[in-house]
């Protein structure tokens, strides 16, 4: 029941967002750009001459043969590279006429292969392209030629896109901060919500049980009571099942540049409600509560949300619950010591279930962690949901393609939600069937563990997880159930519900999570940061690079300051260190795009946010 009422209001955001986006949409405009004049010297297809499907039937027409296109996507081939040979991969083959040669990447590894590859022309044939200067790589490749603008080929291609309000903004919103001459050259894909209402993405997890103990003390904001709490909660178990060391805090800052300093950078603002615009140098962020650029550098803002998280592990450090490995550790080592009950409290919603796995392998069901709801000093500041209008990942397709047709095809039959349940749970009938209407997994496929390799590569159930139009939470209007049926339906959030949420749930005085979230977050919960501030310009981009360098290297100095007056000696010393990198030019340059994009995007936000009820 509770399931359910948590569902009919995630449907009638959907749907909010949906009759909002419809009047929002724009329609697609040519490029000038036929599809004729689109082939290249790719050998990524197949041999042989290859009939254009109609608009409205993108498989293959009788007796055509079936084209390769090589994807590079932010995804899990369990085969390695090469061509999937599984059951959604035989359905892809089947509906849209083409064979996947999967080449499965990460952010991290795409940063370091496309450099090679834009260099060499050697793009395949749809490639993933991480957030991190997005759209300096796009402009490089449009005036190298190596890249197509999309907007015909989707008018021709894309049904499914040209139905869907939402992949319609999210298009419009490629055009205006992706495309340096206003056509499509980026398609998003995790469009909608990873989050079903269970736990946010990014908050203040804290391990309930222990906190329940010491009796549920008050705390009204993370820079005192927060850590006090967190060091009686260390007090209380200072060593977990093995005999092994409990710190309350973690992090994995020995971890290499631009990722060690990721808890920092995100996870301890974002929980607060501010989200970083410009993550290589922490200068620009956003409240996410308003949709709002913060006017103030954050390297220099010792109030701002960047200093705050830093003396926040500072504080965690001196008061000896931030565990020292913490370092030089990777994020590995981080997670092995989490999924071993090591840690107290943590950033990252994903990262919990390992923790719980552990506490249930040892026979302790009734420990556990779960989000704080907003302090009250942050009350407007609580971020749920966070809603990925144009989309999280991006691809492109290459000028080399020779079947962009078809490509677009993939791109779209990707897009749609129905292929998307598809992709994440198979086809209906077999991990999944409609009850009374609504999609319904079987307690079997509840119990399956997605990430066996022996599934995945049967099955193909979730490979392509970062290759699909919407996020595992999203909610399909149609069926009001979110379409990850494995991790996000009514029977699923249930499933994951542990002693420590109902006890939540008992001590605030509510039904569902949901419904405890929102009303204890008058000021609003969904993410909905729209912004792609690009690249700075040449004349800077040194500077920048060099001064990224400067933090990495000299901001944990202030972390493992002794007392307050030491800390605030280095912060003192590490701000006057960065006028050498012409800081306050980088920043200002950053502001300035940053404003220009808030005024040209501020119609999405603000609609958007006032159909949600939102401020």
């Amino acid at each position: 029941m509770n399931g359910q009422r948590q569902y009919k209001k995630l449907a009638a955001i959907a749907l909010c967002l949906l009759i909002l986006l419809t009047a929002a949409a724009c329609a697609d405009a040519p490029n000038g750009e036929s599809s004729s004049s689109a082939g290249g010297s790719s050998g990524s297809g197949t041999e042989g001459t290859v009939k254009e499907s109609e608009p409205e039937d993108q498989g293959a027409a009788d007796g055509e043969e079936p084209v390769t296109l090589k994807v590079m996507s932010c995804s899990v081939n369990p085969y390695g590279t090469g061509p999937m040979d599984n059951e959604i991969a035989r359905i892809i083959e089947e509906e849209v006429g083409v064979i996947v040669d999967l080449i499965p990447t990460s952010e991290q590894d795409a940063q370091q292969q496309l450099p090679a590859m834009i260099a060499s022309n050697d793009l395949p044939d749809i490639f993933f392209i991480p957030e991190t200067d997005t759209l300096r790589y796009i402009g490089q490749m449009v005036q190298g030629g190596q890249i197509l603008a999309l907007d015909d080929y989707l008018a021709d291609y894309a049904p499914n896109m040209a139905a869907d309000p939402l992949a319609q903004v999210s298009l419009e919103l490629k055009r205006t901060t992706l495309s340096p001459d206003g056509k499509v050259y980026a398609i998003g894909m995790q469009r909608g919500t990873y989050d079903a209402g269970l736990q946010p993405i990014a908050g203040q997890f804290i391990r309930w049980d222990l906190y329940a103990e010491l009796g549920y003390p008050e705390i009204d904001d993370y820079d005192t009571d927060l850590l006090e709490v967190l060091k009686q909660m260390q007090d209380l178990e200072s060593v977990n099942a093995d005999g092994e060391k409990v710190y309350a805090v973690g992090s994995w800052f020995g971890d290499s540049q631009g990722w060690g300093d990721w808890h920092i950078t995100y996870n301890l603002p974002y929980a607060e409600g501010y989200t970083c615009l410009t993550p290589g140098d922490r200068i620009l962020y956003s409240d996410i509560s308003t949709g709002k650029i913060i006017e103030s550098n954050a390297q220099t803002d010792k109030e701002g949300p960047f200093w705050r998280a830093v003396r926040w592990f500072n504080k965690a450090n001196q008061m000896g619950i931030l565990d020292p490995d913490s370092f030089t550790q990777k994020q590995n080592q981080y997670c092995s010591k989490l999924g071993t009950g090591r840690y107290l409290y943590i950033n990252t919603g994903w990262d919990i279930q390992s923790a719980h796995d552990y506490f249930d392998s040892i026979g302790e069901t009734g420990k556990g962690f779960t989000c704080l709801p907003p302090m009250k000093d942050d009350t407007d500041k609580f971020t749920l949901y966070r809603y990925y209008i144009a989309g999280q990942f991006n691809y492109r397709v290459s000028a080399g393609c020779k079947y962009p047709e078809k490509a677009v095809a993939l791109l779209d039959w990707v897009s749609s939600y129905e292929n998307a349940r598809v992709i994440y749970d198979g086809k209906e009938g077999k991990h999944w069937t409609i009850e009374d209407g609504v999609p319904t997994p079987t307690e079997e496929y509840l119990a399956l563990d997605r990430s066996d390799p022996e599934l995945q590569k049967t099955e193909g159930i979730n490979i392509l997880d970062k290759f699909v139009g919407y996020g595992y939470g999203t909610i399909e209007p149609s069926t009001g159930v979110a379409l990850d049926l494995w991790s996000s339906s009514p029977q699923a959030l249930e499933k994951k519900m542990r002693g420590v949420h109902r006890d939540m749930l008992e001590h605030y005085g509510y039904d569902t999570m949901p419904e405890m979230y929102d009303a204890l977050s008058p000021g609003g919960n969904i993410d909905m940061t729209v912004y792609n501030l690009g690249s700075l310009p040449a004349e800077l981009q040194t500077l920048d690079a060099n001064l990224q360098s400067y933090e990495f290297k000299n901001l944990f100095r202030c972390i493992l300051a002794e007392s307050d007056e030491e800390f605030e000696r280095r912060q003192d010393e590490y701000i006057a260190g960065l006028e050498a990198f012409h800081i306050d030019e980088i920043y200002e340059y950053w502001l300035k795009v940053g404003k220009e994009q808030e005024e040209e995007l501020s119609g999405v936000i603000s609609d958007t946010r006032e159909a949600l009820g939102l401020k």
